[in-house]
């Protein structure tokens, strides 16, 4: 195990880089937002950090190379995409309230909140780079976790015990369903069959296709504040304010090992790209870096 010292007060996010060995680290500091690259090679200590807008409601992409964020300037806000490696960024110019931000897990389309997420806020996809919209859906409401579907034409939307799932392609139906529950997080697998809601202290694995709930994953203590798939999809990371991360098959719902890491509740989680490696990071911006094969 190896921790890694980010001088952040809250980590929001965590991303392993496939370019380069190293850890993308989006975290808050009183007012201020940033994003931190530390890398993970043996005897490096230097990490580079990047200060973004305040208020930014940052997104960071899964390969750990970009980074999104809202520049208000004169009550007016634009979406900002930020390369971490090439340092090129990429402007849409003036969308309204902007609020949330996630990235396509392909990384090269960024999902933007119009609004406060209530009854007349929208969603836009945006294809970094290109200087036009792709499309924007209306009347999206009170979205509290979002996740994007592998095939970056569709977004999944927890609103209160409402799972709605919002096409942005002609070909590709929508969807919404009550589930009975307030979703806080989500996240889709690999394979976009799964899609793990977050509840409380406990998680479920829909099937966002049906709109049936396939399993129940219970042994939480406390709030669960992250989730993470294996790049395979077939085991689900799960943290929270309980202080442990517990790792759990996909297919029958068991718990696999419970790992109690010193560190405050785990508000982020992260594996590498090869699924060897896994990272935490806390509420009071601690970040712990462990390979799964032997720990």
């Amino acid at each position: 195990m190896r921790s890694i010292t980010t001088g952040f007060d809250y980590i929001l996010d965590l991303a392993f880089q496939v370019d380069a060995p190293a850890l993308a680290i989006l975290g808050e500091s009183g007012r201020d937002q940033a994003c931190r690259v530390a890398p993970l090679n043996e005897g490096t200590m230097d990490t580079r950090l990047i200060m973004l807008a305040r208020r930014g409601n940052p997104a960071l992409s899964a390969n750990g190379r970009r980074v999104a964020f809202i520049d208000w300037q004169y009550n007016q806000s634009n979406p900002v995409c930020l390369d971490l490696i090439s340092d090129q960024r990429d402007r849409l110019d003036w969308i309204s309230d902007s609020g949330r931000l996630i990235f396509s897990p392909d990384c090269k389309n960024l999902f933007i909140v119009e609004g406060d997420s209530g009854p007349r806020s929208a969603v836009i996809r945006w294809s970094i780079g290109a200087d036009s919209m792709l499309r924007r859906v209306p009347s999206v409401s009170y979205m509290f976790g979002m996740a994007a579907h592998p095939d970056g034409r569709r977004l999944a939307c927890c609103n209160i015990e409402r799972l709605d799932i919002v096409s942005f392609s002609p070909d590709v139906d929508s969807g919404q369903w009550h589930i009975g529950l307030n979703a806080s997080d989500a996240k889709f697998a690999c394979d976009g069959k799964t899609l793990a809601l977050a509840a409380g202290s406990n998680v479920v694995l829909w099937d966002p296709q049906s709109g049936q709930q396939r399993l129940a994953l219970i042994g939480h203590e406390d709030r669960v504040m992250a989730m993470a798939f294996t790049p395979d999809g077939r085991r689900l990371a799960t943290a929270g304010s309980d202080h442990c991360v517990k790792l759990w098959n996909v297919a029958d719902g068991r718990l696999l090992r419970t790992y109690r890491w010193p560190i405050n509740g785990i508000s982020a989680l992260a594996f590498s790209h090869d699924g060897l490696t896994a990272a935490a990071g806390s509420n009071t911006g601690d970040v712990l870096i462990w390979d799964m094969d032997h720990d």
